[in-house]
Formats: structure tokens, sequence, C-alpha cells
């Protein structure tokens, strides 16, 4: 009875494994890597999910928001080669110049001594190899250096500035309000043109944010300096209906811009 027993059980193994295997070659023979130049749309985006594109699943590649804009507001993804972004040769250069003159604390966690490029460039792709990555993430704090990098070495130069539009809408009414806003950056430190720090290095950023329609909100905006010390950024806020500038508390970095769902600290 127990040889019959295991008989039985060793033969219901034997079945289990090969229907798994003929479930693995019935996938992997529906997907196919999908050619650069494939358009991603509506009417095909439940066929290509389970196939790949530089051996990645498009499924994975997707995030859910964009999967919601291809079925219901018509958007297109044309697939291209991945590519490693070039840095300006100003970035290259001041990474050389002034990186090994960078210093991080331990016990603060904090960054000394930069002004311009990446403080580490052995954690940056555009400055260092595969091989000083993989041995530059035995560093105990590895995580910390990545972030400064991140944190500091921005490509701006001396000034950045753009146009923003929101349009908020609700599910009922529909298009509500559209807000235009105006962002304006000065960089104080970091500089890619003549010097790379202005003023005595304690500051990193000057940046003004402000509303340029509608009408009856236009003027209203944020000036914030932000420093390159360990303490909260100075914030203030013109309040156009009073007429007034306000001063923010130091939290207000995490407090919403003019009721939307975007911070003070996400611009």
């Amino acid at each position: 009875m127990l040889r019959k027993s295991l008989f039985v059980v060793r033969k219901l193994s034997i079945f289990c494994l090969v229907g798994i295997v003929l479930g693995v070659m019935v996938v992997a023979a529906g997907a196919a890597e999908l050619p650069a130049g494939t358009v991603i749309n509506k009417a095909n985006l439940d066929k290509v999910l389970d196939d790949t594109f530089e051996g990645k699943t498009i499924r994975s590649m997707l995030l859910p928001s964009q999967g919601y804009q291809i079925r219901n507001w018509a958007l297109q993804i044309k697939l291209r080669h991945s590519k490693i972004a070039k840095m300006a040769p100003a970035f290259i250069e001041a990474t050389k110049k002034y990186a090994p003159k960078v210093k991080f604390d331990p016990k603060t966690r904090e960054v000394t001594g930069w002004k311009a490029g990446v403080p580490f460039p052995e954690a940056h792709y555009s400055t260092s190899t595969p091989e000083a990555m993989r041995d530059f993430m035995n560093d105990p704090y590895a995580g910390d250096k990545i972030i400064w990098n991140y944190y500091l070495a921005h490509l701006g130069g001396r000034t950045q500035y753009c146009h923003h539009s929101w349009l908020l809408e609700s599910a009922n009414k529909g298009l509500e309000r559209r807000q235009d806003w105006y962002w304006l950056r000065y960089y104080m430190k970091g500089r890619l043109e003549g010097p790379p720090v202005m003023g005595d290095g304690s500051i990193l950023s000057k940046t003004l944010f402000f509303v340029t329609a509608p009408y009856d909100m236009r003027g209203v905006g944020i000036f914030t300096i932000r420093y390159d010390l360990p303490k909260l950024e100075d914030t203030w806020v013109y309040v156009k209906s009073v007429r007034r500038t306000r001063r923010l508390s130091g939290g207000a970095w995490m407090d919403p811009v003019d009721g939307l769902d975007m911070l003070n600290d996400e611009i």
C-alpha cells in the first residue's frame, strides 16, 4: 500500500512538473522581443504587455498612469533604444577640478567643500565605470553619497526658468480652472559659467515661483532661499489680497502649493 502511494505521489509530481514546464513554454512562445520603432497605443496595449523590449517586459516598464493615458487619453508611445545621457563638458571639467576637495562626515552625514560638478564621481554614471561603481557599493555610506550627487549635481548652470500650467478638473464637472505659474531659480553654487560660487558659499539657490494667470491670482508667489547648510530654508509668500509679504515657517517645504497636490519641496 505504501509503495503504491509513493508511486502515485511520484507520478503526480511528474505530471505537475511537466505542466509547469509546458505553461512556461506557452508563455515564452507567445511573447516576442519588439523592435525599436514599435508604437504602443490603445489598439495593441493588451497584446504587447508580456512582450519585451531590450529584455524587459512592456508591463514592467509602464507606469499605471501611462497605461491609463494610453487607454483613455489616446497616448501613444514609440519605442526607441535607451542611451546614456551625455554630460556637458563644463560639468565634467568642474567634477574633475572640485571633486577631490569634497569631504563627507560620517557623524553628521553632511558634505563640505563642494563647489560644482559631481561631489562623488565614483557613484555617478557620467564620471565612473561599472567596475568602480560596483566597488563603491561596498562603501557603508554609498546611499548617502548617491543622494548627495542627486541633490547637488545639477545641470542648471547659473539660472533655470520655465513656465508651468495646471488644469484642475473634477470627475463630475470636467475642467474647473487653470493656473499658469512661472518658476525661476538662481544658483549660488554649482555654477558652470564664471565663478562656481557666489557669495560666501552658505546659500545653495534662490527661487521665485509665482502665478501669471488667471488675473485674480496673478502676482501671488513664493520666494525661497535654500542653504548649503544643515538648516531649513527661508521662505516668504506674497499675498495679493492684502498686498503683504508673509514669512512661512521652516516646515513650509512640506506644505502644498496654493491648494494643489504639489508640495513646496517639489518645485
